[in-house]
């Protein structure tokens, strides 16, 4: 697995472990409760978060179904206990983990910008092929030329050669 990659699932995590662990530790009636109105409740942030993992990740570079109801993460109230709302996190990161684990580092040339940007960041695309990219990657969104930049620059690839 990519290196960035592993260290980005691994910080999430660590992260998510972090979650579990305080949910663990409140009452259901807790993970709910909005400390003033204009603020979310603990439960919907992980809502949310779970709505924009499988989002950006599932969906988006894993070409699964977009299903998200982005609203109803923030206004949803008791849909879950504490221990279904750590299930439907872990779940999430268990389907971006598939999608990351399976995820083809080759595909230089994939319409999906993001996925150019991992294969660009990708270390099995060596130097050579970088060189190479030289000759479009003018042609690409701005985002995708500053990745590529970096990783250039990671490589001491000039511009000159």
């Amino acid at each position: 697995m990519n290196c960035f990659i592993k260290e980005s699932i691994e910080s999430l995590d660590t992260q998510l472990n972090i979650i579990q662990t305080c949910i663990s530790r409140l009452e259901d009636n807790d993970i709910w409760k909005k400390f003033r109105q204009e603020t979310n409740s603990i439960g919907n942030l992980c809502l949310h978060l779970a709505g924009s993992e499988y989002a950006f990740i599932s969906s988006i570079i894993g070409g699964k179904p977009f299903i998200r109801q982005r609203s109803k993460e923030f206004t949803d109230n008791r849909v879950m206990n504490s221990d279904q709302l750590i299930e439907n996190l872990i779940l999430t990161r268990q389907r971006s983990k598939e999608v990351v684990g399976n995820f083809d580092f080759n595909d230089l040339k994939s319409n999906d910008r993001l996925i150019r940007i991992f294969c660009i960041l990708e270390r099995r695309v060596g130097k050579r092929t970088l060189r190479k990219m030289k000759e479009f990657v003018s042609e690409e969104n701005i985002l995708v030329q500053d990745f590529y930049k970096l990783r250039c620059d990671a490589e001491n690839i000039h511009s000159s050669e």
